[in-house]
């Protein structure tokens, strides 16, 4: 259903809608009893619809004048109105509009709302178009970006090109953004024109894990025409960044290609990229991924992410920090952001509501915080919400439709079972039921509509124990334990399983991970970590689990490795650029600025300077000797339960 906002245009004098609250109803009565009814409009396939022509005009001034010329013209049939002597009513036929759209039509007329199936809405909007009902239209676009998928999103594409809605828009970022499940899914992927493609592909905000796809999409495209395509692919190789792959897949794959031996002029431009990529491994830079990186030529530059892991906060040089470090995927690179605040924080929990980053809790160094910093990457903007009701470090927190939710901690005194929900729309943090236990150093994650918590530390006790909050009974109840107890530990969703990494068993700092098997209901063992760490933070970022940072028991370490549960392995990708624990990390995706926080970005990146805040915090804990070996000493410093 669409609202009357979406159908009439602002200004339209005879539908203020909002203004004249009840007129929908009043309108609906006087049609019902046929009071002022002007028209019967007749379809070819035998419905009609009786009605007021002044209030079915604003939809199309075509109509209206279709309407009108027929309710003047002497030849239009005309029955006296049965309720009202005196009122006659024309009878007018429509061609080319079937009898349910009309239906459909009268009553958005009526009541400011479209009421169709998805299905319904492509006659709705071919009527539309054939009685310039502008409004319509572009309502019927409105409704038709919620219903895109990899089977329309060509085809919509082009509905929104032809209306010039932002259809169009949303349709060209579904092709970016999901850009390697669209060449292999979308059926309608062959439609799209020459000039289309090419733009697609020369964009920087393509979003292809591997720069290979780009042949894979051009292969497609050219398969569904090969007669009338194949001339194409010189000029399409052009997008093609060559120096962003292997210079393997060039000499073993590419040059196989039997598209590219059937035709000398491309057997001659691959063996051109062969050598140009020879050359650029001596006078390029190299990234994390052993590949040429530049701004020019084209084919070095490297594509933005849809996805970018922010990694804010920490404890590092002996204090906590402003540091934010931004990861750049598809250059397997880290890069330093200039865009700090002035609030230092370490051991604090880390979420994303609608595109804000908020910081919740923590320490500073000197005092445990309830205070909630929020960050806006695209308008990179820091502004502070509403404080929680208690002080909260080593604070787990998640968020579970739209809400944001604290979980135990250590208040400065003692750790704590208590729990408070903040309300995004409200700024408003409200109490709910304690945990079974008091923890802190636990970790939290969402899975099924459902909040688990597991590990940390109880008073003295490492514990192994996980909850599950149901926010609709509000209850917290246990489920199977871990395996090994841990503390300062991750836990993530992924792949429908919950994944219990690392953390600190009273002994050591460990390296091991379990899955919990819903299905089962058992904890299964998963291949360990190449590092030991505590204190670290864990996201998945394009389908692969990621562990930054930690504590690996003597030292801060800046060490990063990624798990890909298809293969049941963990790779060492490139550190941060700075050692880290009690830090936090998220993932953004979409950023319309995406390019800030990545390597074609780093040039508008200054290495942070270090706030005066950040200095007095070092020099006041530089002489302080942290006990990192003991976490259940309950005094509440930093870096106690590393």
């Amino acid at each position: 259903m669409i609202n009357a906002k979406s159908i009439y245009s602002k200004g339209k004098t005879a539908f203020e809608w909002e203004a004249f609250r009840d007129r929908a109803t009043i309108l609906r009565k006087l049609r019902d009893t046929n009071c002022f009814t002007d028209i019967t409009l007749n379809t070819e396939d035998g419905h009609s619809e009786t009605l007021h022509s002044s209030v079915l005009s604003p939809l199309s001034s075509k109509l209206y004048d279709l309407v009108h010329s027929k309710i003047i013209d002497p030849s239009t049939p005309k029955e006296p109105n049965p309720n009202y002597p005196g009122q006659y009513i024309a009878k007018i036929l429509l061609p080319n509009m079937p009898g349910d759209v009309l239906k459909i039509i009268v009553d958005c007329a009526y009541t400011g709302y479209i009421s169709s199936s998805s299905d319904g809405i492509w006659s709705i909007l071919s009527a539309a178009e054939e009685y310039q009902m502008k409004d319509v239209i572009q309502a019927c676009c409105t409704y038709l970006i919620y219903q895109m998928n990899f089977d329309n999103c060509v085809d919509l594409l082009y509905i929104g090109h032809k209306y010039q809605h932002k259809l169009q828009t949303a349709a060209w970022n579904m092709l970016k953004c999901k850009f390697v499940h669209c060449v292999r899914q979308t059926p309608g992927f062959s439609k799209l024109t020459l000039n289309h493609l090419e733009n697609l592909l020369e964009d920087d905000d393509l979003d292809v894990e591997r720069e290979e796809m780009i042949w894979e999409a051009i292969k497609r495209w050219v398969a569904a025409d090969l007669v009338d395509r194949s001339q194409h692919l010189p000029q399409l190789l052009k997008s093609f960044r060559h120096a962003r792959v292997n210079n393997r897949y060039l000499v073993d794959e590419l040059a196989a290609e039997p598209l590219i031996k059937r035709d000398p002029q491309l057997e001659k431009i691959i063996q051109s990229m062969i050598k140009q990529n020879r050359e650029e491994h001596e006078r390029q830079k190299i990234d994390g991924n052993g590949l040429p990186v530049g701004f020019t030529p084209k084919h070095v530059r490297p594509r933005i992410p849809n996805q970018i892991v922010f990694a804010i906060g920490g404890w590092q040089e002996g204090v906590p920090t402003t540091l934010i470090e931004t990861y750049d995927v598809r250059t397997n690179k880290w890069f330093e952001s200039r865009m700090s605040h002035s609030h230092p924080r370490a051991y604090h929990g880390m979420e994303v509501i609608d595109g804000i980053i908020y910081l919740v809790g923590g320490t500073n160094g000197s005092e445990i915080l309830n205070t909630v910093h929020c960050y806006n990457p695209v308008t990179e903007r820091w502004f502070q919400r509403a404080n929680m009701y208690e002080q909260r470090c080593y604070v787990s927190t998640a968020v579970l439709n739209g809400l944001l939710y604290a979980m135990g901690g250590h208040n400065g005194t003692q750790r704590i079972r208590t729990v408070e929900v903040f309300d995004p729309s409200a700024n408003q943090w409200s109490k709910l039921p304690d945990m079974n236990l008091a923890r802190s150093d636990a970790c939290a994650t969402v899975h099924s509509g459902k909040i688990y918590i597991a590990g940390g530390l109880n008073d003295q006790v490492i514990e192994n124990s996980v909850e599950v909050y149901d926010p609709i009974e509000r209850t917290w109840s246990f489920v199977q334990p871990m395996s090994s107890p841990r503390t300062s530990l991750a836990l993530v969703a992924y792949h429908g399983s919950l994944f219990a990494l690392g953390g600190n068993n009273g002994f050591e700092r460990l390296p091991s991970v379990e899955r919990y098997d819903f299905n089962e209901r058992i904890w299964f063992p998963a291949p360990n970590m190449r590092s030991r760490r505590s204190t670290f933070a864990a996201c998945v970022l394009e389908d692969r689990l990621y562990v930054v940072g930690g504590y690996n028991g003597h030292t801060p370490i800046n060490q990063v490795e990624r798990f890909d549960d298809v293969k049941n392995e963990w790779t060492v990708i490139k550190n941060l650029r700075h050692d880290r624990s009690g830090l936090a990390v998220c993932v953004m995706q979409g950023l319309p600025n995406g390019k800030d926080f990545t390597y074609l970005g780093a040039s508008s990146k200054s290495i942070l300077s270090t706030n005066s805040y950040a200095r007095n915090a070092r020099n006041l804990f530089r002489s302080r000797q942290h006990n990192r070996e003991n976490p259940n000493n309950d005094q509440p410093r930093p870096q106690e339960n590393e």
